[in-house]
């Protein structure tokens, strides 16, 4: 984080979030203001998101809700959607399958080449200054690769939003050669952090349901 960066951060005060204020009937005080503790130091902090659908998704409902309450803490985050082509889709379907442990096969050499490229060659990823944060947030599965092709997205948390407790050698050795760009891998349950991950680097944030979301 460089010295611009600091400076700003230095005359950011967190804020009062009404839309966070909204569930302490469900946490009570206590949680609120260790929240409220834990937010302080982050006020001015510029976060971007990177997943692959705007909408219809549990990460779209998820950054849909977070990034207004994260804006009224004072902790601005921005949001860069990469859509794939009908080909791409098809790859995530199989990866995914792969990393559930549904299916158990190699991924082709040739489709794994066709499939960074046309990562590599996305537009909305090309302009580094355009895309500059002090933190990235890379969802989606099929992202893994993002911090390893585009070196300047430092520093990063892969957010796995996939049940990967038991899966396929294939589809784990695949994303694995693309970890050590992160600084943070997160799953969603205990059993799903793969093995061989250190300890350090693995976190666990179990998915919830917003009370206040019309989705149930």
């Amino acid at each position: 984080m460089g010295p611009n960066v600091l400076s700003h951060k230095e005359k950011c005060i967190l804020k009062r979030s009404t839309q966070l204020d909204r569930y302490r009937r469900f946490v009570g005080e206590e949680v609120l203001a260790h929240i409220y503790r834990a937010a302080e130091p982050l006020a001015g902090l510029h976060v971007l998101h990177v997943n692959t659908t705007a909408e219809g998704g549990g990460v779209a409902e998820l950054l849909q809700s977070l990034l207004p309450l994260m804006e009224e803490l004072g902790i601005p985050h921005t949001w860069k959607v990469i859509p794939l082509d009908e080909a791409s889709n098809l790859f995530a379907a199989h990866l995914v399958d792969l990393l559930q442990g549904i299916e158990h096969s190699d991924i082709p050499e040739a489709d794994q080449h066709v499939f960074l490229e046309k990562l590599r060659r996305t537009p909305e990823m090309q302009q580094a200054k355009q895309n500059q944060a002090d933190l990235y947030f890379i969802h989606d599965f099929q992202l893994a690769p993002l911090a390893t092709i585009f070196p300047w997205i430092r520093p990063a948390l892969w957010m796995c939003h996939v049940d990967t407790a038991n899966p396929d050698p294939g589809g784990k050795a695949y994303i694995d050669q693309f970890l050590d760009a992160y600084n943070v891998c997160v799953f969603d349950t205990p059993l799903s952090v793969f093995n061989g991950l250190p300890p350090e680097r693995a976190h666990v944030i179990t998915p919830t349901i917003d009370p206040f979301s019309e989705k149930k």
